[in-house]
């Protein structure tokens, strides 16, 4: 009896040689292609819409201090509306992480960077050759790794633009902690919203393929036992 189990399109396993539907991603151009594809098309469209924002938005190319590293010298400006209540164009430096958390632990977290691109390069090698959600998820998520890695080692800080929903509040007259009543107080960038989405897609890609692994568990037949008279 030969005992079969099943792998999650994310996870390490050992195949049969030649078994293209099990093989690593790692051994496989196809999925190196679309890996490498995604991450560079979002790669260049984030590098390129905040070289654009700090050259145009404020009216002005922003200037970055000779003397306090991280620290650009933003003209005030009332921001570039793309779509009114939705999303504008604020220009903003963050030297933290996310939400503004951790100012100023600029080498902290290029170091922790570097350990996040190196360890999904290591999924995207171990993933199977034809999980090709997971590989653009992971590109993704790479590129967004890769263009805020390169604000912190250039500039310090990251450029943020991206402020979405702006002028909406919250309701029943609720506030963040800090006192902003805004619907959405942070101003991001396109990385973020790879980083966002890339992980989205990995929870909805392992979600459903664990649902229906279940579901196709539970429709199965039990095979029935042998008796001897």
């Amino acid at each position: 009896m030969v005992r079969h189990t099943v792998t999650p399109q994310g996870a390490d396993a050992q195949t049969p040689q030649g078994d293209k539907t099990t093989a690593h991603a790692g051994r496989s151009w196809r999925a190196w292609f679309l890996f490498a594809a995604v991450a560079g098309a979002a790669l260049v469209m984030d590098l390129t819409l905040k070289a654009y924002a700090f050259e145009v938005v404020a009216g002005q190319p922003v200037k970055w201090s000779s003397t306090e590293p991280g620290h650009a010298m933003i003209p005030d400006h009332d921001g570039v509306t793309l779509i009114p209540k939705v999303l504008a164009l604020q220009l903003t430096t963050n030297r933290g992480a996310v939400f503004g958390l951790g100012q100023g632990g600029r080498w902290i977290f290029v170091g922790i960077s570097v350990v996040a691109v190196i360890f999904i390069v290591s999924l995207f090698w171990r993933s199977r050759a034809r999980a090709y959600g997971w590989h653009a998820a992971m590109g993704l998520i790479f590129a967004g790794a890769i263009s805020n890695l390169y604000d912190r080692w250039v500039y310090a800080s990251v450029r943020d633009m991206l402020h979405f929903f702006p002028g909406v509040q919250l309701p029943f007259g609720l506030r963040w902690p800090g006192g902003s009543g805004d619907l959405y107080p942070w101003i991001s960038n396109l990385a973020d919203v790879w980083l966002v989405v890339g992980v989205g897609t990995i929870l909805l890609v392992t979600g459903g393929q664990t649902f229906r692994r279940n579901m196709q568990n539970r429709s199965s037949p039990s095979m029935p036992g042998l008796s001897k008279s």
